[in-house]
C-alpha cells in the first residue's frame, strides 16, 4: 500500500495533464471531488481524505484561494507531495485529524524525469523535521519511497481539528 501511495504521489507530480479536480478532495462526507479549495467549491472547510499531490503551481494557486476565501483545509488522511507543500504554506488555515499522514519525497521534473530537492517550497521548521528524519527520499527515478509524518509528529506543526 505504501508503494502504491508513493507511486501515485510521484505520478501526480509529473502528470500535469491530470486536472486538479482529480487531485483535490474537498467535499466532506460526500466523497465528491471539487475543482478548488475555495469557499465556492467546498464551503468554509475543505477536507482532504486522500491527496497524492500533483503540479506544484496548481497547489500554490489553491493556497491563494484558501487565503482569499478564508477556507480551512482539514487533513483527514494521506496528503502527499505538493499537498504537503500547500499545507505548509497555508498552515494557519490548516488543521489535522488523527488520520492525517503527510508524505514527503524529492521533486520530479517532467518530462525529463530529473529529481530535485524541494527545500524552497517548505518552511524552515518542516524542512528541519525532514532533514532530521533522513531527508527527502526519492533520489532517482526508480526510487518511489516517501518520508511519512504521522499525526503525532504533525501536531508539532499543525493544529488539531476541533
Amino acid at each position: 500500500m505504501k508503494r502504491l501511495i508513493a507511486a501515485l504521489a510521484l505520478a501526480g507530480v509529473c502528470m500535469n495533464a491530470i486536472p486538479l479536480q482529480a487531485m483535490a478532495g474537498c467535499s466532506p462526507g460526500t466523497g465528491s471531488v471539487q475543482h478548488t479549495w475555495s469557499r465556492a467549491a467546498c464551503g468554509p472547510v475543505c477536507t482532504v481524505r486522500y491527496n497524492g499531490g500533483g503540479v506544484i503551481s496548481h497547489f500554490m494557486d489553491q493556497v491563494e484561494n484558501m487565503k482569499r476565501d478564508r477556507v480551512t483545509l482539514r487533513i483527514d488522511g494521506p496528503c502527499a507531495s505538493a499537498c504537503t507543500m500547500a499545507a505548509d504554506k497555508a498552515r494557519p488555515r490548516v488543521c489535522i485529524t488523527k488520520r492525517a499522514l503527510l508524505q514527503f519525497h524529492n521533486g520530479y521534473y517532467c518530462p525529463r524525469g530529473d529529481r530535485f530537492r524541494p527545500a524552497g517550497y517548505y518552511s524552515r521548521d518542516i524542512l528541519g523535521w525532514v532533514d532530521a528524519h533522513g531527508g527527502f527520499p526519492g533520489a532517482d527515478a526508480d526510487d518511489e519511497s516517501v518520508l511519512e509524518m504521522n499525526y503525532g509528529q504533525a501536531r508539532a506543526f499543525f493544529k488539531a481539528c476541533a
